[in-house]
């Protein structure tokens, strides 16, 4: 058996080729994760097709799941979207406002697939039981997930202060104690935030300054919050 260590050097050369410390398993081939921060009309909508949004690179989804947020100022309503069909979306939210959209899709399997599955190709994924892998459409990307309690009315999030193994758990390819990221490569990023504690919802959380080490969090003082980040990473 492999350790993951040796894995990570040995036997998975998108790992090494990329810089990625880890791969994300998936239960359906062609499954694609991708992200977009998008800018909503004077009628609080904005049309969403896969094609525009990936640069040409997907331009269908068989099903898919989308999370969308608003960013940069307090929501009124609520972000979501609608109106889905295999090519696009509707994103409907607060007029003339910036919102972070996740797409978790998996694409036809006909004609640009084949019927193997990843673990049939890769020893990492064998080892662990990934029948398949989830793709991106840029190279560096990762996704990360923490948890934070407020402190203040609004907090500045650093990802060297909370994506370190000392606050989060399970098995990790870094220094004992050490942050896991340091820095995004550019403040494009998307991040989804969702309460998580049992405190009454009075505000909505959003997230403002996006920057390549960190963000901004508005929320309730002393409730928990989710955080869940899509971007390229250069640690």
């Amino acid at each position: 058996m492999f350790t993951n260590e040796m894995l990570y050097k040995n036997a998975c050369p998108l790992v090494e080729e990329f810089h990625i410390r880890n791969i994300m398993g998936a239960l359906e081939r062609k499954q694609w994760v991708i992200g977009a921060t998008v800018t909503l009309t004077a009628a609080g909508v904005y049309a969403a097709d896969f094609s525009t949004i990936t640069g040409g690179l997907i331009d269908r989804f068989d099903h898919y799941q989308v999370l969308a947020q608003e960013i940069n100022a307090a929501p009124v309503g609520w972000t979501f979207a609608d109106t889905k069909t295999t090519t696009s979306f509707i994103v409907r939210g607060d007029i003339n406002t910036t919102a972070c959209l996740i797409v978790l899709g998996v694409e036809p399997l006909h004609p640009r697939s084949t019927k193997k599955w990843a673990k049939d190709y890769c020893p990492f994924c064998k080892s662990q039981d990934f029948k398949a892998v989830v793709g991106s459409i840029f190279k560096d990307t990762v996704l990360l997930g923490f948890m934070h309690t407020q402190v203040a009315g609004t907090d500045t999030v650093v990802f060297a202060d909370e994506v370190t193994m000392k606050n989060l758990t399970g098995d990790f390819h870094g220094q004992m104690g050490g942050p896991l990221v340091t820095q995004m490569a550019d403040a494009a990023y998307q991040i989804i935030v969702t309460k998580s504690s049992a405190g009454a919802v009075n505000t909505k959380p959003y997230v403002s300054a996006r920057t390549k080490v960190g963000f901004d969090l508005t929320a309730e003082v002393g409730e928990t919050y989710d955080v869940f980040v899509l971007g390229q990473i250069t640690y």
